[in-house]
């Protein structure tokens, strides 16, 4: 049987605790957040809005085209 690796699981690790630390100030959101990582596994599932919020509420962002098309600047492989 295959383990299920979802989105949540592949975040960075400094991502993920940025959007920890916010969740206090922005729990909904934040929750939000979390929910759609936990439902997803694939970067291309999300919507432009759904990575938009990640990179807000953890303020990270992507360098440049390569890692905004592929997720990584918030997500490991």
């Amino acid at each position: 049987m295959k383990t299920r690796i979802t989105l949540y699981k592949k975040l960075k690790p400094e991502v993920k605790k940025k959007l920890q630390e916010n969740y206090g100030e922005f729990e909904h959101s934040v929750k939000i957040i979390f929910k759609s990582l936990h439902e997803e596994e694939d970067y291309n599932a999300l919507t432009i809005n759904q990575i938009y919020q990640v990179s807000l509420f953890s303020d990270v962002y992507p360098n440049n085209a390569h890692e905004l098309f592929t997720g990584s600047f918030a997500f490991n492989e």
